[in-house]
């Protein structure tokens, strides 16, 4: 919905506007707000001057005016198609519902707001699934003592009365609308109030229900009667840290679940936005809503969907740019070369199978131990590889410390625990690469043994350059019969 209302400025209005039967503008934007430009009609006003400029139409009183008037006349006849055939207004809500959602969030005018969501349709829980109802009939459904409108997201109507804050709030003979889009919630935390009356969403009314009731435990001397109740409230708060749970508490109130998140302050609202204004990855990354392993490997998302540049991209990460970061980009460059020009030279595609054998495996290995980011598990296999191949080149590691090549790699897992680094990462690229120098450089020559890597012939034909067809020696220059006449 926020992606459709920010495209609002680029849509066509069906509004033409006329003075005196001349025509003035076609798609005349200033005769309607962005919200309304599914409307389409002819405008003929006597009262604006012939010679208007952009400008004078921009900020003409007059038209401001008449912008009003045909604004308030739209939002009274689809008030009044609602009253008069339901059903048919249920089916325009269907495909229009969208405009009037932005109409709420962008409109400044309060009580325009509240003119636009006297249109809004929703069900209820004192309703039957599928009857829907508006604010106005909710208001009248209140009960007398009722100061609040109550409202709560849900996927369905199923999950909603299965809710844990749907059982609080019906334990109190409160009605409830419920919100199957999560552009509705933003609508309303836009809109604020209706008819005087707050909207509050159930999550937010239950955490102040919660907290008044742990006052009234307090007050009867019922609260950590029992000691072990105590020690298990202790024991989770410790458990899930102040971090992720700001405090847990206990309640004698009667419920078929034995667990109620509570959100505190205006963080359900912050949810709500991270949800509907997609800009969810990294804000749900940082608050551990989901993590980079079900982030990249989503493997519903690259088996059914094709995705494969998921397993691709994991390998393109060195960490936020720093000494860790360039430390790896070199590296890796350098003995890619090393490698390319030594013993893979004029063999690409052995080079290539070698890159993919080694990305496979560290995939697999990522899966079992929840890694994700596998660029410098990747670097130190190609460090590995190299050193074993080129055993008696002598080393110095910032001309402290002087040693053989096959030593290199675990010099680096040394240097990486120093910087903090996780080590498994470097374990892992190790792993990786001797399970790729023993199957190719070491078991084929020990007896009994045998070579299984082999290079698949399209990966060949692929990388490796094509070598020309021999000439036959008749076609030689010096050839048989050259330069004789045939007789």
């Amino acid at each position: 919905m926020l992606e459709y209302a920010a495209q609002a400025h680029n849509r066509e209005c069906g509004f033409f506007f006329y003075v005196l039967r001349v025509l003035i503008k076609p798609n005349a934007k200033e005769l309607l707000p962005n919200y309304l430009h599914f409307v389409m009609g002819v405008v003929d006003s006597e009262d604006i001057p012939l010679n208007l400029s952009r400008e004078m139409l921009q900020n003409n009183p007059v038209l401001r005016k008449l912008r009003k008037i045909l604004t308030d006349k739209v939002l009274s006849f689809l008030q009044n198609e609602m009253k008069k055939d339901s059903e048919k207004y249920e089916d325009f809500y269907k495909q229009y519902s969208i405009f009037l959602k932005e109409g709420i969030v962008t409109q400044v005018d309060h009580s325009e707001k509240e003119e636009i969501a006297k249109l809004m349709l929703f069900e209820s829980s004192n309703l039957k699934a599928g009857v829907l109802t508006n604010l106005t009939e909710y208001c009248k459904r209140m009960q007398e003592d009722q100061k609040e409108i109550y409202y709560m997201f849900s996927p369905s109507r199923q999950l909603a009365e299965s809710s844990p804050y749907y059982e609080l709030v019906r334990s109190q003979n409160k009605e409830v609308l419920f919100l199957y889009e999560p552009a509705d919630e933003v609508v309303f935390l836009a809109l604020h109030q209706f008819n005087m009356k707050p909207l509050v969403g159930v999550e937010k009314w239950a955490e102040s229900a919660a907290s008044k009731g742990e006052d009234k435990d307090k007050a009867e001397g019922k609260q950590f009667r029992d000691v072990d109740k105590k020690e298990l409230l202790d024991w989770i708060k410790t458990t899930l840290g102040s971090v992720k749970v700001f405090d847990i508490a206990g309640n004698h109130r009667p419920s078929e679940h034995p667990v109620m998140l509570t959100i505190k302050h205006e963080m359900g609202a912050a949810r709500h936005l991270l949800r509907t204004g997609e800009i969810k990855d990294m804000e749900h990354l940082q608050l551990d809503f989901i993590t980079p392993f079900h982030l990249y490997f989503n493997w519903e998302l690259i088996v059914k969907r094709y995705q494969f540049w998921r397993l691709l991209t994991s390998f393109c990460f060195f960490g936020s740019f720093g000494f860790s970061f360039m430390f790896n980009m070199i590296f890796t460059y350098r003995y890619c070369m090393m490698l390319e020009e030594g013993s893979f030279r004029g063999r690409r595609a052995d080079f290539v199978y070698m890159f993919l054998l080694g990305g496979g495996l560290m995939i697999l290995c990522g899966i079992f131990v929840q890694m994700v980011f596998l660029g410098q598990a990747f670097t130190i296999m190609l460090v590995y590889i190299w050193s074993r191949r080129n055993p008696h080149i002598q080393m110095n590691f910032f001309g402290v410390l002087s040693f053989t090549a096959p030593y290199l790699p675990w010099v680096l897992l040394l240097f990486s625990l120093l910087l903090g680094n996780n080590a498994i990462v470097d374990f892992m690229g190790i792993a990786c690469g001797h399970f790729y120098f023993f199957l190719e450089d070491v078991f084929p020559y020990q007896q009994h043994g045998m070579r299984l890597l082999v290079t698949p012939g399209w990966l060949k034909w692929l990388c490796d350059e094509r070598q020309a067809e021999p000439v036959p020696e008749e076609e030689r220059p010096g050839g048989f019969g050259w330069g004789v006449d045939e007789e």
